[in-house]
This record gives structure tokens, C-alpha cells and sequence, in this order.
């Protein structure tokens, strides 16, 4: 097996983000949950979702600029890791599982099926395989989704009570 060339895969896996964040971005301006559902919560505005999509793109960008123009080896693996973990849970959640449960279009789909979904299956067992222990590959995997998923959360906040 060849080795990974983490700086084209953090570039790929960032193009493939902002792809993805474009169809967000543009979908949720259409989109409208469906008022018969009731629910305990309010879900974002449109403009709410967008400034998060575009800040969390802009952000990415930074972090993988920031990576490929001083980060090592090690901690650019780690991105990646980290990348494509987020990729991998973001596949499901919300996407499939919003489409599944709303029986209809669900923003981001699309991209998270056709572009997501095949690079994910391609890319974790080749990074899987790169850790030297497992123990790494999912401690690396499984913290940096969690921080992933509080800054995300923290931007839907903040954005939220800016709109």
C-alpha cells in the first residue's frame, strides 16, 4: 500500500466540505421542516444554519491551511482522522437519518451520499491501518469528533442569538 499524501487528501477532504456546506447552505433557504411535526425545540433559521455552514467552512479552511503550511506528519494524519470521522457521522446524522425520518429531502443529502460516503469508505481503513495501534486511531477518532461536534454546536449558538 502506498502511503497517504496527507496535504492532497486535507486539500480533497476540504473541497469535498465546502461542496458539501455549498448544497447545505443553498438547501436550507428552500427548506422548511414540516409544521404538522411537533417538537420540544425550535430548529434554527435558515439564516442562522447559513452563517454557521459558512463560518464552519471558513474555519476548516484555516485549520487545513494552518495544517498542510506547518503541521507534521503526525498531526496532519489527525486532521485527516479527524475529517473524515466527522465526514463518516455526519453521513448519518442528520443527513440520512433527517431524510428517513422527514420521508423527504433533507439538506446535504445529496453530497453526503455521492461525495462523503464513497471518499469515507475509501479513506478510514487506509488511515485505520496507518495508526500504529488501534487505541490511537480511535482515541484520535472519537475525542476529536467530540470537540468537532461542541464547536459546532457553539457556533448554532452564537449564531442563533446573533439572528
Amino acid at each position: 500500500m502506498g502511503k497517504l499524501n496527507y496535504h492532497k487528501q486535507l486539500l480533497l477532504a476540504c473541497f469535498l466540505f465546502t461542496l458539501h456546506n455549498t448544497e447545505e447552505a443553498v438547501a436550507f433557504t428552500l427548506f422548511a421542516y414540516p409544521t404538522e411535526l411537533r417538537f420540544p425545540f425550535q430548529f434554527p433559521t435558515p439564516a442562522c444554519m447559513i452563517t454557521s455552514i459558512v463560518t464552519l467552512t471558513i474555519i476548516a479552511w484555516l485549520v487545513i491551511a494552518l495544517v498542510i503550511w506547518r503541521g507534521n506528519e503526525i498531526f496532519k494524519r489527525n486532521v485527516l482522522t479527524t475529517l473524515a470521522t466527522v465526514f463518516a457521522v455526519n453521513i448519518i446524522f442528520p443527513h440520512i437519518a433527517g431524510t428517513i425520518f422527514l420521508q423527504r429531502y433533507f439538506p446535504a443529502v445529496m453530497t453526503a451520499i455521492v461525495l462523503y460516503l464513497p471518499y469515507v469508505i475509501w479513506l478510514l481503513p487506509k488511515l485505520h491501518r496507518i495508526y500504529p495501534t488501534r487505541k490511537e486511531f480511535y482515541t484520535v477518532s472519537i475525542n476529536r469528533l467530540f470537540i468537532t461536534a461542541i464547536v459546532t454546536a457553539g457556533l448554532q449558538l452564537v449564531a442563533y442569538f446573533l439572528s
